[in-house]
């Protein structure tokens, strides 16, 4: 990719690279490693990346520092460390290297570059996770040990100062609790990843009340974040955050929050990361992130056309004033319902990019909706775009990807609450936009209280509990109109709860069956509201439980929608049991579970029922056995055929395994129970090395051979085979053998054909006794089945196109003699089918040497369990072509 180097108007001031960023940049989604885990180890690094793009690694575990100057693909300087770990790094604007040394050594070092040299220059008392150096000359180090971050200048000899921290950890907005990392912006702000609290606290200069900018423990609309780990800023101070624990990297900007890289879940792909920690970017604008889980540095390029021009040019304007008479609403999870709004439709009709803004004398906040706005539930899923004071100036500006005739709805409210004054909004980009005032559908609520007390009745939740320890009580929620509705959990409801919905029926024995959504309020920040769609035509059940075993408490929550909800207390619906018991033994069937060659015993059984719902199955995790459930049949052939998903709860208390799954009364089920182990008979051949062949085409599972009946009857089919083709093959011999039958080239042809039918069917049943034999004998000699495997192979596909081509050129001969008719000359067709029969061979065999040349036994050596002695290993035939015949290909 083409580099450019992006302005940095903002940064001159810090070491560090903020590069001014448009609104709609992107990354590549699939990254380079840099370093990979030879260079950096298992134990994770520290990476700075100076304006002048020199970069510098400082992995934990190899004891160096690591230095790529700009443009170089390979360190040109090994700094060798005398201290144990370096665990941070930060680069000052002159080139000094500021080293934090663990705990074990108790100091910071520096090296300066121009002397070659490096010195303590103080010593510490805890280990720094993370440094900083300001443009004015104070050291910030961020003490997880502590739970604190202080400073110090760097210039005279004042003692350190604690900046926020009460030195022990805590969630409150003065306390942290494993402070990872840590920025400070030019106006000596500092940002604090504050990990074990899940959020990014904010400290303005000579504040120690932190404000939370992300996180769920913030009061604005942010991010769900999982023990982020760093986080810098850009030239316009917007966040860009390692999420560790959700292996992500996430960033907000003029449009809200979104995640930047590694937003399918973790893993060790190239777009994938695995417990991110610190992430810096290049002059270019590049991300570079320490994927520790990994063991590597993967770099993600900036993508250059992902910055489009937008025309400037004013396609509406919409002008009006907020005021008392304005439907008020709560515009954030933990803010009162105290911000006046008006709602505005929008409608474009070309597809592209577009610029929203506001002008206002108040500080103003904006949402963008799709499709639909819910007042009770500002974050709801229809949310594509926020923003406002914090970032615009007191307004807000959004640059979308809009789609034409999409329905899209702007909110306008302002930042603080019962504030009121005028304000219109400017939207650019291409022609035709339309906004226009619209009221939005009041909504009817419907209110439901009532308490938890020792007459509720008790059940478990997660389907595992032996004894049932968490009052509920069950509610039958009647919707008369179909449509979305919120609900609302009560602030009365001081303690939190749980709030299970079910749609159909409710068995508390079986949890998780019908289970459609789940809210609770337990955690301090947990939001309250939770929208979704109810139709009139479906009975849904609200289970509302404690957060606490054995507590009780008054709760309430309402719901908002077009209609009134109707409320009514109810039961949870009775069940039936049903017992099965058998035993497995070395008399059971087996099958190839995991398509690994390797058998287990099972057993199969019918399972009928008689309404269509969810159904628990139930087994004890000490009977070493799992079950599956198939449509109609099991074929041990193809295990995966016919098997229907169950959702498993393994319960913590170590007694059961559980298996939820829906089934219907007009189908007859296949229950399997199978054995978690392989079969025990395979146990004494264990120290032997198994070995199987592939041969033409498998089954899902591939070529499998059993000890039981059925391989007596594998035998069997092959001998008849076998016989039935000797004998079709001899008389056909017999036949065209005589003088007369081979007067014409079609009688030579079908002599040949009956010689190479013979042929081919006794290859066939060589290979197979070949297959037979290998497979039970572990001691024959790995060049004895190579040798095998190789010309039995050849042979056979040899012996078999020699034969199809005869008998294609039967039926050419046939075709030529009935257009020709009486001018047909035999002698000359004769002689023909002589050379042919004498070529054909030849050709053949050209076309197949390769696999002769390239055909080699290729190990499969078998994930080792904790339950086998030793490895497993399987063999298999396969072509290896050299790599230009491969690219080829």
């Amino acid at each position: 990719m083409k580099e450019y180097q992006i302005t940095c108007f903002c940064c001159v001031a810090l070491s560090s690279n903020q590069p001014a960023l448009c609104s709609t940049v992107k990354w590549s989604q699939t990254a380079t490693t840099f370093v990979n885990s030879d260079l950096l180890g298992t134990k994770g690094a520290d990476i700075f990346i100076d304006r002048n793009n020199t970069i510098y690694v400082a992995p934990s575990e190899k004891h160096q520092i690591l230095i790529w100057n700009p443009n170089s693909i390979h360190a040109t300087k090994i700094l060798r460390t005398r201290w144990s770990a370096s665990p941070s790094i930060f680069v000052s604007n002159i080139g000094e290297v500021y080293v934090g040394v663990d705990i074990s050594e108790n100091k910071i070092l520096k090296w300066v570059s121009s002397a070659n040299n490096s010195g303590n220059i103080m010593e510490v008392k805890t280990q720094c996770a993370s440094l900083f150096v300001t443009s004015n000359g104070y050291l910030y180090c961020a003490s997880v040990l502590e739970d604190i971050v202080w400073k110090t200048p760097l210039d005279d000899e004042m003692e350190m100062v604690v900046v926020t921290g009460t030195g022990r950890d805590g969630s409150s907005d003065i306390e942290l609790d494993d402070p990872e990392g840590i920025f400070v912006d030019t106006d000596s702000d500092l940002y604090v990843a504050d990990s074990m609290n899940d959020r990014i606290q904010l400290f303005r200069l000579d504040e120690t009340v932190g404000e939370t900018v992300a996180g769920q423990s913030s009061s604005d609309i942010t991010i769900g974040l999982s023990q982020p780990h760093s986080i810098i800023l850009d030239a316009y101070n917007y966040l860009f955050i390692s999420d560790d624990g959700n292996n992500r990297i996430v960033a907000s900007g003029p449009n809200g929050f979104r995640c930047l890289v590694g937003c399918d879940g973790g893993g060790t792909r190239s777009h994938q990361l695995k417990s991110p920690q610190r992430l810096r970017f290049d002059i270019y604008g590049n991300l570079f992130v320490v994927d520790k889980g990994n063991s590597r540095i993967q770099k993600f390029d900036l993508l250059e056309d992902s910055c489009v021009d937008v025309p400037t040019t004013i396609q509406a304007t919409f002008s009006s004033t907020l005021t008392e008479d304005h439907e008020r609403f709560a515009r954030a999870p933990f803010y009162p319902s105290a911000f006046f709004y008006e709602v505005i439709e929008m409608f474009v009709s070309q597809n592209g990019f577009y610029i929203i803004t506001s002008v206002s004398s108040i500080g103003l906040y904006g949402y963008v909706y799709k499709d639909r706005f819910h007042s009770f539930d500002p974050t709801s899923r229809d949310l594509i775009a926020w923003n406002g004071e914090r970032y615009s100036n007191d307004q807000f500006e959004f640059t979308l990807e809009l789609h034409a005739y999409a329905k899209y709805i702007l909110v306008v409210t302002t930042y603080n609450p019962f504030v009121t004054g005028p304000f219109s909004i400017t939207v650019f980009g291409s022609p035709t936009v339309q906004l226009k005032h619209i009221d939005i559908e009041q909504f009817i609520e419907s209110t439901y209280t009532s308490s938890l007390t020792h007459d509720s009745k008790k059940y478990s939740p997660i389907d595992c509990e032996a004894v049932p320890r968490e009052y509920y009580e069950a509610i039958h929620v009647n919707v008369i109109e179909s449509g979305f509705y919120t609900i609302m959990i009560d602030e009365i409801t001081e303690m939190g709860m749980k709030l299970y919905i079910y749609e159909h029926d409710f068995y508390a024995l079986i949890p998780f069956g019908y289970l459609l959504k789940r809210k609770d309020t337990c955690e301090r920040y947990e939001s309250r509201t939770i929208t979704l769609e109810l139709l009139s035509d479906i009975r849904y059940v609200f289970v509302v439980t404690v957060c606490m075993l054995d507590q009780m408490w008054d709760f309430s929550f309402k719901i908002f929608g077009k209609s009134h909800v109707y409320f009514q207390r109810t039961d949870a619906s009775p069940v039936i049991y049903s017992t099965y018991s058998s035993e497995l033994t070395t008399d059971n069937q087996k099958y190839d579970k995991e398509c690994t060659r390797v058998n287990y015993y099972y057993e199969t059984i019918e399972l009928t029922v008689f309404a269509d719902t969810y159904y628990d199955f139930s087994i004890m995790q000490s009977s070493d056995i799992n079950i599956y459930i198939y449509e109609n049949h099991f074929d041990p052939l193809n295990p995966k055929k016919n098997l229907i998903s169950i959702d498993e709860h393994i319960c913590s208390n170590g007694g059961e395994i559980k298996h939820t799954v829906y089934l219907r009364s007009d189908i007859i089920y296949t229950l399997l129970a199978v054995k978690c182990y392989f079969t025990t008979l395979y146990e004494k051949y264990w120290s032997h090395s198994r070995r199987y062949f592939t041969f033409g085409s498998q089954s899902k599972c591939g070529h499998t051979l059993s000890t039981t009946s059925d391989q007596n009857q594998w035998r069997f089919d092959r001998i008849i085979m076998f016989l039935a083709g000797v004998i079709s093959s001899v008389c056909s011999i017999l036949n065209f053998h005589d003088a007369i039958s081979q007067q014409v080239g079609c009688g030579l042809y079908l002599f040949a054909s009956s010689v190479t039918s013979l042929l081919t069917i006794t290859m066939f049943t060589i290979k197979f006794w070949f297959v037979v034999v290998t497979q039970m004998n572990t001691s024959i000699l790995q060049y004895v089945l190579a040798g095998g495997c190789k010309w039995i192979e050849s042979l056979l596909k040899f012996f078999f196109y020699w034969d199809a081509w005869l008998c294609a050129c039967v039926a050419i001969e046939r075709a030529m003699s009935i257009y020709r008719g009486i001018s047909f000359d035999k002698e000359k067709r004769k002689r023909f089918a002589q050379w042919i029969i004498f070529i054909l061979p030849i050709v053949i065999m050209c076309t197949i040497i390769h696999e002769l040349l390239y055909r080699g036994i290729f190990v499969h050596e078998i994930k080792e369990k904790s339950y086998r002695r030793n490895r497993d290993s399987q063999l298999y035939m396969v072509c290896n072509y050299s790599s230009a015949i491969s690219s080829g290909l």
